[in-house]
Parts: structure tokens; C-alpha cells; sequence
């Protein structure tokens, strides 16, 4: 069984690359602008496209962060993707720097640059499997589509018991998916509705999560 998954639209997302995603899945989903009414939304997602500064200014301008926290409180399932995942961790260096939601522990920093491996990191990179519920299905080292200049860094996690997470290298190794331990919050750096069979896998996976 598939779940409605509800897409939270609050100006900086990839919307209709999502939706246009979960249509392909066949999954139920709507786009709504507040979380006034949780009692018939069980699975959220939070894309996120841009800066991580303006994007956090938008959800207190909203209200939106008290509204997350309360509705992931109710162990409802949420998934942030791209900077909707960076979101969901402490602090953000982006934009002269700001507090996130605070759901996950770490910071996001910018990623290390060379010569040879510029920013923006732009396309396809190898995730390894977090052993999730998200990743049933998926081949192990599969890739996943990425476009991004911020990060959180593989050593703000590392020792953490609380989550699961997967790391993906670039010109350093970061977080590229993380989870926490209740199993209802999860985070994607890459774009799963962009990532092809094994990104549609992860939707898929995510509508049919139950309590």
C-alpha cells in the first residue's frame, strides 16, 4: 500500500519535479503551503533548492519550523532532499550563516574545492547503502543525482548512535543521506525524483513506510 505523501511548497523547492515523480509512481500527492492541519498528513516532504539562509528565513516568516518539529514529535514520516535535508541539521555556513531546524546534529559547511573537482558538485555520485527502509531494493554503491555546493561533513555524524547515514565523496566525504533512529526523518542530499529507477525506489519506499 502507498501512502498520500504531502509536498510542502514553501517557494524554494524543486515541486514540481517531485510531484511530476510520485505521479510516475503512481503515488497520491499534494502540494500544500502550511502545516495548519497534520491530522491527515502522515508522510511530508521538504524539497529545498537555493540558499540555506533564505530558505530558513522563509520558514520562520511562515512559521513552518515549530510546525515541522511538532509534526516529526507526532512520529510522522518527513524526508528533506537537497537543501530540505540540510535544513533539518543544526547550522548552516550558507549566506553568512543561520540555525536550522535542529532535528539532526552537525553543521553544514561548504564542500572543499581543486582544480580538478569544482563547485557546484553537479551529477551522478555513488551513495552508500545506509542499510534503510529506503534503500529496499537498491543495489549497494548505487548512484544518485546531485546538485549542490554545501554539505555536512562525514565526521559531524561519526559516533552519533541516534542516526543511520550514508557517505558520498566529492573533494571531501559528506553526508549524502541520513536518518534518525525512531526511523520517521530522513534527509537526501541528492534528488531522488532526478536519480533515475534507484531514485524513484527511494519514493517509492518512502510512501509505503507505516508506523
Amino acid at each position: 500500500m502507498k501512502n498520500k505523501i504531502h509536498i510542502l511548497d514553501c517557494g524554494f523547492g524543486n515541486i514540481q519535479s517531485v510531484k511530476n515523480a510520485l505521479d510516475y509512481l503512481e503515488v497520491h500527492n499534494e502540494i500544500l503551503d502550511n502545516l495548519n492541519n497534520v491530522k491527515n498528513i502522515s508522510h511530508l516532504i521538504l524539497p529545498g533548492v537555493g540558499n540555506f539562509n533564505k530558505c530558513i528565513d522563509i520558514l520562520n516568516k511562515k512559521k513552518l519550523i515549530l510546525q515541522i518539529r511538532n509534526y516529526v514529535e507526532k512520529k510522522k514520516f518527513l524526508l528533506g532532499i537537497c537543501v530540505g535535508m540540510q535544513l533539518l541539521f543544526q547550522y548552516g555556513e550558507e549566506g553568512g550563516g543561520t540555525e536550522g531546524i535542529k532535528l539532526f546534529k552537525g553543521n553544514c559547511t561548504r564542500l572543499k574545492t581543486s582544480k580538478n573537482m569544482p563547485l557546484p558538485h553537479i551529477g551522478f555520485n555513488s551513495v552508500q547503502n545506509p542499510n534503510s527502509l529506503l534503500w529496499k531494493g537498491i543495489n549497494k554503491n548505487s548512484n544518485f543525482y546531485f546538485v549542490h555546493e554545501y554539505g555536512v561533513d562525514e565526521n559531524q555524524l561519526e559516533g552519533d548512535q541516534d542516526v543511520k547515514y550514508a557517505i558520498t565523496k566529492y573533494t571531501n566525504k559528506f553526508i549524502s543521506y541520513v536518518e534518525n533512529k525512531q526511523g520517521n526523518i530522513f534527509g537526501a542530499q541528492f534528488h531522488p525524483e532526478k536519480s533515475n529507477v534507484d531514485g524513484l525506489k527511494v519514493l517509492d519506499n518512502f510512501a509505503k513506510l507505516v508506523n
